[in-house]
Parts: structure tokens; sequence; C-alpha cells
């Protein structure tokens, strides 16, 4: 295991960069919104979870992103829908142990109908339900 990390340590740089997104709870610029682009009567996406600016495990040998006399992190700030899978998967891991009968479908029954209901985009006709663990979920 020569990734094994006893003492995680993560550096934050400051930036002087705009983020091109509003801080949460507001759906990043870059996320899909529904209607489908395949059909107008299918809503997507199902369900919304975090997925901007998440501290994650990254590649150690990426030295383009270390700080001059570092060595490269083992972490880095990403985001993204990689980001926010892992975040609905383990939803789906915690609505599963208490459920163990449930299978795909039921798991996403569950998360998708106690999910909060939010207006983010208040132009279309439509709110998004977004990714909450509760004990309704489980």
């Amino acid at each position: 295991m020569s990734n094994l990390i006893r003492n995680p340590v993560a550096t934050i740089l400051a930036t002087v960069a705009t983020p091109k997104y509003k801080p949460a709870p507001e759906i990043a610029y870059f996320s899909a919104r529904g209607p489908s682009q395949n059909s107008e009567n299918l809503i997507k996406p199902d369900i919304a979870a975090p997925g901007v600016n998440i501290l994650a495990a990254w590649m150690g040998n990426d030295s383009d992103i270390a700080p001059q006399s570092k060595d490269p992190s083992m972490f880095n700030v990403i985001s993204g829908t990689s980001m926010s899978c892992p975040n609905v998967s383990g939803v789906a891991a915690v609505v599963k142990s208490h459920n163990p009968s449930f299978g795909p479908s039921e798991i996403k029954s569950a998360i998708m109908t106690t999910g909060s209901d939010r207006n983010y985009c208040p132009n279309q006709s439509f709110s998004l339900r977004c990714l909450e663990l509760t004990g309704k979920s489980r």
C-alpha cells in the first residue's frame, strides 16, 4: 500500500481569479438542467448533489499543481460530476445497508423521493430534488 497516507495534508493557495459559479446552494454553471434533450417530457437530472470545490484524492505525482519547494499533494480541490457521484454513491450505500432487499430501482426511488425540493432555475417550470441523507432516506 504505497499510497497510504497517515497524516494527510493539503495546501490551499489563495487565488485572485473570480469563480464563474455562484456559492452554494446554487447549481453550478456547468451542470446539466432539464428538460432532457431527448424528450421535453422527461425532466433531468433526477437528483443534484454537491460537486463544486470538493477536496478529493489526487495523483501524488502531479508536480504541475504543487507549489515550488513543496511535494505534490495527494489531494486537490476539483469540481464536476466526478465529485458529485461519490456523494450519491455514499447515500445509495447507506440506503442499501438499511434496506438489504432493495434493488437499484428502489434505491434510486428512495434517494429521489427523500431529497429536498429546490427551485434553482427560476426561469424553468420545474424544481430540482437535492440529495439529502435523513432518517427518511434510510
